[in-house]
């Protein structure tokens, strides 16, 4: 008995240890296989981009004079454009028969589009009343806090 008790809490401890590397290597996995190469063409052209804001401030900090800053946007401006033209290439309009409908994307944004709209009703303001002092309170009061008095 002690046996079977010792071995199941081995089980359960490298079971509690492996699965969060196993689900680790399914998201790498996952993000790799979804965005494929127009991804990683993407991730390039917003690297460039914050490199591009990177010079401008070190320009405006005074580390980078004008004839550096000049050809170091030239430079990243060139990568861009490059960057701009393979993803252009890559790019191809969806159809039924390349791409299957994920119906698990579909969810999770009809999921944050509800989140949204809950959290917007939630936001707006709730119906005020008036005391007979002119102070406007929300519905949950249920005193005045300025003359005491009880809600209406």
């Amino acid at each position: 008995m002690t046996f079977v008790f010792v071995g199941l809490l081995c089980l359960f401890a490298a079971a509690w240890v492996l699965l969060p590397l196993r689900v680790a290597r399914a998201d790498i996995e996952y993000s790799m296989v979804d965005g494929g190469e127009p991804k990683k063409l993407d991730d390039e052209m917003k690297r460039l981009q914050r490199q591009s804001r990177d010079i401008e401030f070190d320009r405006s900090l005074g580390k980078i004079g004008d004839a550096d800053f000049a050809q170091l946007q030239s430079d990243i401006q060139t990568q861009m454009e490059t960057v701009a033209q393979q993803l252009n290439s890559k790019t191809v309009a969806p159809t039924m028969e390349t791409h299957a409908p994920d119906f698990d994307l579909e969810t999770e944004i009809l999921i944050v589009r509800a989140r949204r709209k809950r959290a917007a009703r939630k936001t707006q303001t709730p119906a005020l009343w008036s005391c007979s002092c002119g102070r406007e309170m929300s519905q949950a009061d249920s005193f005045c806090a300025s003359c005491g008095a009880a809600r209406s």
